[in-house]
C-alpha cells in the first residue's frame, strides 16, 4: 500500500496530471475477486457471491466513469477485508 501511496503522490505533482489513482487490474479485464455475502429480505437469509475490483480512491473519476448516483469512494470506503495494494 506504501508503494502505491508513493506513486500516486509522485505522479500527482507532474505537470498536466490532473487525478490519479490505482487498480489491481486494467480497466475492462474480466478479473474479479469474490467475496461471500449473506442478503436478509422477509426473514430470509440468502448467501449469495459478490464480485468485486480493487480501486482506490477517485479511480471512477480518474477513468472518466460519471457517478449518476450515491458518492464517489475515497479513503472512508474501507473496510476490514480491503484490499492492500
Amino acid at each position: 500500500m506504501l508503494f502505491c501511496q508513493q506513486l500516486m503522490e509522485e505522479v500527482s505533482r507532474m505537470p498536466g496530471v490532473k487525478g490519479v489513482s490505482v487498480s489491481d487490474h486494467v480497466p475492462l479485464q474480466a478479473v474479479l475477486f469474490p467475496y461471500d455475502v449473506e442478503v436478509q429480505a422477509g426473514g430470509v437469509t440468502q448467501k449469495c457471491e459478490a464480485m468485486a475490483r480493487h480501486v482506490a480512491p477517485n479511480y471512477l473519476w480518474v477513468i472518466g466513469i460519471p457517478l449518476l448516483a450515491g458518492r464517489d469512494l475515497n479513503l472512508q470506503t474501507r473496510s476490514e477485508r480491503q484490499f492492500r495494494y
